[in-house]
C-alpha cells in the first residue's frame, strides 16, 4: 500500500487544501532531503534527470512523492502551478518499477490537474524517457530545440 505525500512550495502554500482533498498528505522536506541524499541510486543512471538538478527541483519547487507501507519514499515529483497548467519539473523513481510507481505518480499529478481545473501538465523529458511518457497519455508538442540537450517538450490535455 502506497501514501502520497505534498510539500508546498511557497508560492503554492495556497493549494494544501486541494492536495488533501486528492489524498496527499503533508510532507516532511527533511525526511525526502534524507532519503534522497543516502539513496546515491535515487535517480538510477542519471540518463533521465541528473541527481544535483533533481535535488534542486524539490527544493524549489512543490513536490508530490510517494511512501510505502514502511515509509520509505519510492518516488517523487517536483511541479509548478499555474492558474491554467502544471509543470512537471523532475520526477525519479529509485528502483525500476513493476508496480508502476511512476505512472502512479503521474495519475496523482493528473488527479491534481482536474482538481484544480488546469488545461494541461507539461514537461521536458529526454529521448531515454519519452517512451514512459507517451505510454502515460503525454505527446510531443516540439521537437524544435532538440539540440538543446536534447530535451522533448511534451504536454498532457486535462
Amino acid at each position: 500500500m502506497y501514501s502520497y505525500h505534498y510539500i508546498c512550495s511557497k508560492v503554492d502554500s495556497h493549494f494544501s487544501s486541494v492536495f488533501e482533498n486528492i489524498e496527499c498528505i503533508p510532507g516532511d522536506i527533511n525526511e525526502l532531503l534524507k532519503q534522497v541524499n543516502n539513496n546515491p541510486y535515487f535517480c538510477r543512471d542519471q540518463k533521465a534527470i541528473s541527481y544535483d538538478y533533481f535535488l534542486d527541483s524539490i527544493n524549489n519547487h512543490t513536490v508530490i512523492y510517494i511512501t510505502d507501507d514502511t515509509d520509505n519514499i519510492v518516488g517523487c515529483c517536483s511541479i509548478g502551478i499555474n492558474n491554467k497548467f502544471i509543470i512537471i519539473y523532475g520526477m525519479s523513481v529509485p528502483i525500476s518499477c513493476v508496480n508502476k510507481r511512476g505512472t502512479l505518480l503521474i495519475q496523482k499529478v493528473k488527479e491534481l490537474g482536474y482538481a484544480l481545473k488546469c488545461s494541461s501538465i507539461t514537461l521536458a523529458t529526454s529521448e531515454t524517457v519519452k517512451i514512459f511518457y507517451e505510454k502515460n497519455e503525454f505527446i510531443v508538442i516540439t521537437d524544435i530545440n532538440r539540440n538543446i540537450d536534447d530535451f522533448i517538450s511534451m504536454v498532457f490535455y486535462l
